[in-house]
């Protein structure tokens, strides 16, 4: 691959991020906006994936501009991908398990609530005095502030409604290979594990970090590395598309240009690997 047909390539995949990302937002972030209507569960939790993931990938087309130092940006475009590729397996675990209509959504979305506000009175109780110097009475106030702001989770007594379930990207993938039978889901389950595996040696410093920073530099290296960044996008497109789907006021299938983008990122993938593979 010549420089020259790198940098196209990569200004193709910032094009499309960035035409993918605005109709989103456009045709169907903006209109719940508009209706404020995403107080209610499944919604609230539909909408903060729209929204976080959406402008997410959003922000990966800034480490995709042309530059002379681009290759020592890479590392940040992982951290981010590694970050949305996370949120789109949880995302396909809360709305997949179990799934015969939206209750069994909201069933998924109350053990992920309560591990995040486990650790909240966790840190208050174990670390308010040691870190932040608050006195008992502060971090009984501060205790008793965050059990009212979530009285729908946490019981008076500071317990937790629902029991938290924590469990591995690893366990939720094998859930939804082994209980999905859709092979295209599979499928997508299989490179967002994989995609976030790899991406994770960039987030967790050990000894396979510096291998992976190493690689980018290296021009062999180029074809690979930007399959793995579309194949990465690929899934995250997916994600929000299934966001959209399970929210019945929208359908994506019907949406033409939503489409459009999707098989896209889908061609490019495919065209890619089939370069890759001609090496």
């Amino acid at each position: 691959m010549t420089d020259d047909n790198y940098r196209e390539i990569r200004a193709q995949i910032h094009n499309y991020i960035i035409g993918f990302t605005g109709h989103v937002n456009v045709n169907y972030i903006a209109p719940i906006n508009k209706q404020n209507d995403f107080h209610e569960e499944p919604k609230t939790f539909l909408y903060t994936v729209l929204y976080k993931v959406n402008n997410g990938l959003s922000s990966c087309q800034l480490f995709l501009t042309e530059s002379k130092d681009y290759e020592r940006h890479l590392d940040g475009l992982f951290l981010m991908l590694r970050t949305l590729l996370s949120d789109s397996l949880i995302t396909n675990y809360v709305i997949r398990k179990n799934y015969t209509n939206d209750s069994d959504i909201v069933k998924n979305i109350l053990p992920l609530y309560s591990e995040h506000l486990k650790f909240g009175l966790y840190n208050l109780r174990q670390y308010g005095k040691k870190f932040w110097k608050y006195s008992d009475i502060q971090i009984g106030e501060h205790v008793n502030k965050f059990i009212s702001n979530y009285s729908d989770y946490i019981n008076k007594n500071g317990t937790l409604k629902y029991k938290p379930e924590r469990t591995t990207m690893g366990q939720k993938a094998d859930y939804l290979i082994t209980n999905i039978p859709e092979e295209a889901v599979q499928q997508l389950i299989i490179k967002a594990l994989s995609l976030y595996t790899l991406f994770s040696k960039y987030e967790h410093l050990g000894m396979l970090s510096l291998p992976l920073i190493q690689r980018q530099y290296d021009k062999k290296n180029q074809l690979t590395i930007i399959r793995e960044v579309v194949e990465a996008i690929a899934v995250i497109g997916h994600t929000i598309e299934l966001c959209i789907k399970i929210w019945k006021q929208f359908d994506a299938d019907i949406d033409p240009i939503f489409q459009s983008f999707i098989n896209k990122f889908v061609t490019l993938r495919e065209t890619l690997l089939r370069l890759e593979l001609n090496l």
